[in-house]
């Protein structure tokens, strides 16, 4: 069961719990800030009971290490937030990652990505992303550097390398109103 992992003090990189407003402790924020460490959280207040009624307010925190840390000590620190101290399991940081915004779960409130407060240097656009979505990324920010390059030097560029322009361009601008 997820209750006897969290017991059995498994060795992670990533861990998430969810700490109601009500219950929080004065200065929650700085025992966050204080870890150094890449931390995502966001409130939500806007989702929906099987019942249809609104669900109780609630933060989700989650706390990514360089390294991996013990769920004992990483519950101490929930608990010292004023949460109960238990862990939410996370198979794919990505995957937890998105469900702060309810990226894949269209059924349920979708969060702007604004809304996610972002510690130690996180970046949540990037964390999001696929490997692929990173890769093509890359790909074209190297072949739009390329190409502008080209231009610098004088030499003509041909209207594929034009189009390729043209379309990061596009590219970045959907990225940008999307995120």
């Amino acid at each position: 069961s997820l209750m006897e992992k969290t017991l059995k003090n498994e060795k992670k990189r990533e861990f998430a719990f969810i700490l109601y407003p009500e219950s929080a402790n004065d200065g929650w924020k700085e025992v966050l800030s204080m870890l150094q460490q890449k931390i995502f959280y966001i409130l939500h207040d806007k989702d929906i009971d099987f019942d249809g009624s609104l669900k109780k307010p609630h933060y989700h925190i989650m706390i990514m290490y360089d390294t991996p840390r013990s769920s004992s000590t990483v519950s101490k620190i929930a608990i010292k937030c004023g949460s109960n101290g238990f862990l939410e399991p996370i198979m794919s940081k990505r995957g937890y990652a998105r469900y702060l915004c309810h990226l894949d779960n269209l059924d349920k409130y979708q969060y702007s990505s604004n809304d996610v407060v972002c510690l130690g240097g996180a970046d949540y656009n990037s964390e999001i992303k696929s490997k692929t979505e990173l890769k093509h990324d890359k790909l074209m920010k190297d072949l739009k550097e390329g190409i502008e390059q080209d231009m610098l030097a004088g030499e003509n560029i041909s209207d594929i390398e034009k189009s390729v322009l043209d379309k990061t361009i596009g590219i970045n601008k959907y990225y940008d109103t999307t995120g």
